[in-house]
């Protein structure tokens, strides 16, 4: 990943990001890692994939895909 911002800069958006995902419930401390392997439909349970959030086992779109939001806003 890149970006053109500071390595502080990036910390801090990392920090306020895994700070907005665990107020809402999330468990881990790794956003990355997590990321990366919600868009691996070769595993089991759920996935995000390009068009929504999708069930593996039933091969069906639970969430369809909206337009983006910023989780900074």
């Amino acid at each position: 990943m890149t970006t053109d911002v500071s390595f502080d800069i990036a910390v801090e958006q990392h920090e306020r990001l895994l700070t907005f995902m665990q107020d809402r419930g999330f468990p881990f401390h790794d956003i990355l890692y997590t990321l990366l392997f919600l868009t691996c439909d070769f595993l089991p349970g759920l996935r995000l994939v390009p068009y929504g959030l999708y069930e593996v086992k039933t091969d069906e779109i639970l969430l369809p895909a909206t337009e983006p939001t910023s989780v900074y806003a």
